[in-house]
């Protein structure tokens, strides 16, 4: 049988009963469907299991669901070259949060520790298109020289259909993606709760269309306190469209901006809440925690704020494309001067609607136009007990 270990029959005087257990474990395993990575048949090192497991998954007819196990596995260093039908999940019952910044990780029944590369040196490796590619209740922990999976070609090559569900990456350099190459799909879903932390560069890049990503679940990444962003974003929306997005809990803090969204404007992309901001009101973000550059984003209800003029000209930035904003609630920093502003604009259109501060104030809106300089829009805080329109 393809992928499955060679079971040969005992010589007289070996240990039946250890032989019936050992085969009976093994078909039952094998006929659920589900491999354990950890199996002595793949290897001595968890890293040469690893290699083993995904490439006897490779070879097999119908491919299989591979299981990390429920301790500290690895470090894996070896690239994995990917293949359509790539399944992978954690030990049983880790559905849910998985914390490893949390009591050294001790909340989390296991830590998958990744040692590799970043571009054609990082673990998982896409060099085409790829089609059912799964992975679900993992917590990967990464050092700062690791990517966890690398698209070579993000404009030619995506993955279709595609689920990662309640995942977590700790200390890595860059995670989807990288500054270079983005990671891309199509009909793509994003479940459950992940969190993304300690990262070196930006940890998500990622492009595609006809995507779910976060709706009903949640992304939780605080940009590093150690290590300075020089404005790079935590997550970079590059040419994706037909994409819905849910609860963003973004933190910018030590040079970091929140979202980028690049693209034409024909790539529509909706937010659903979400909250985009600096640390504190008195440890702010000094990049603007969503800097629009082109596309044609949609916001609903967001909360955001936390900024200062730094290298921000607002906690809002728009440079390109068509921004829709609606229903925004802002918070200012305590050491933002009374003329920042919350939005600013330098190029495309937008349509603002009822935004509203924290602290009762106006809200500025300001835009460059090119004959008549800067100009300032307030919209003022509603007043009056009544039902108001504004």
């Amino acid at each position: 049988m393809t992928g499955l270990r060679d079971i040969s029959i005992p010589s007289v005087g070996a240990n039946w009963d250890a032989y019936g257990t050992a085969l009976d474990l093994e078909l039952r395993a094998r006929s659920a469907g589900v491999w354990q990575i950890d199996d002595p048949a793949f290897g001595s090192t968890d890293d040469e299991k690893h290699v083993n497991a995904w490439n006897a998954a490779r070879s097999a007819t119908r491919k299989p669901v591979l299981q990390y196990p429920a301790r500290t596995f690895g470090p894996l260093s070896t690239p994995i070259a990917t293949f359509d039908g790539m399944r992978a999940i954690g030990p049983d019952g880790n559905d849910g949060v998985k914390n490893l910044e949390l009591s050294s990780g001790n909340l989390v029944n296991h830590r998958v520790r990744i040692q590799a590369g970043t571009g054609t040196s990082a673990l998982f490796q896409q060099t085409g298109t790829l089609q059912d590619i799964v992975f679900a209740n993992i917590a990967f922990s990464g050092s700062a020289s690791s990517q966890f999976w690398h698209n070579t070609n993000g404009n030619s090559y995506s993955i279709y259909p595609i689920q990662f569900h309640s995942l977590s990456f700790d200390g890595f350099s860059s995670v989807l993606g990288n500054t270079s190459q983005k990671f891309t799909m199509t009909q793509g879903l994003f479940t459950g709760h992940w969190t993304v932390l300690n990262y070196q560069n930006t940890p998500l890049r990622i492009g595609g269309s006809d995507n779910m990503l976060w709706m009903g679940g949640m992304l939780n990444s605080n940009s590093p306190a150690s290590v300075a962003g020089a404005g790079k974003p935590i997550v970079h929306f590059d040419y994706m469209e037909k994409t819905q997005v849910g609860f963003l809990y973004i933190t910018a803090e030590n040079a970091w901006s929140g979202i980028r969204v690049e693209g034409p404007v024909e790539r529509e992309l909706r937010f659903f809440g979400g909250e985009f901001e600096g640390r504190g009101a008195s440890n702010p973000a000094t990049y603007p925690v969503i800097d629009i550059r082109g596309g044609h984003v949609i916001m609903y209800g967001p909360g955001l704020g936390y900024v200062v003029n730094t290298n921000a000209n607002g906690a809002i930035v728009q440079s390109g494309g068509v921004f829709e904003l609606y229903n925004a609630h802002y918070r200012k920093a305590t050491s933002a001067e009374t003329t920042f502003p919350m939005f600013y604009q330098t190029g495309g259109l937008a349509h603002i609607s009822r935004p509203l501060s924290a602290n009762g104030n106006a809200i500025r809106l300001r835009w460059k136009d090119a004959a008549l300089g800067s100009q300032d829009q307030d919209i003022a805080y509603p007043t009056g007990n009544s039902v108001t329109s504004w």
